[in-house]
């Protein structure tokens, strides 16, 4: 069965390599962009009488202000599939998350305004598939 804290453990330190991007692992009450956080995740049993599971959780990076030309165009390059900024690629380098997981996959990616204290920003939700 997956451990959640070595799950979110994995997930920082995959995306440390992306420059100047902050992980927010667990719960805070503020943030500053640009900043990557997750939320708690959906669980689905494998099999009835198996120990693996999928979890499906929502990975959000926050940018700027959403009413900034410029929020828009920092977030791109952490939606694309690959380059020093992609999310993508970061979490690709080791799909195992340093062996917490069997596997990591992102399935899709919705850009949108996300409030967060107070405060709106240019954001992306990833769904991120980990199976264990």
């Amino acid at each position: 069965m997956i451990d959640w804290s070595d799950v979110v453990d994995g997930l920082g330190n995959a995306l440390a390599v992306i420059p100047g991007l902050r992980f927010y692992g667990y719960p805070v009450e503020r943030i500053e962009p640009p900043a990557c956080a997750i939320s708690p995740p959906e669980l689905q049993p494998l099999t009835v009488n198996d120990a693996s599971f999928q979890y499906n959780f929502p990975l959000w990076v926050m940018v700027g202000k959403a009413d900034a030309k410029a929020a828009y165009n920092e977030l791109v390059p952490y939606t694309m599939p690959g380059g020093p900024r992609s999310i993508r690629t970061a979490l690709y380098t080791d799909i195992t998350l340093g062996g917490a997981v069997d596997s990591t996959v992102v399935l899709n990616v919705v850009p949108q305004i996300v409030s967060f204290a107070g405060t709106d920003f240019y954001a992306a939700e990833f769904t991120v598939e980990v199976i264990g």
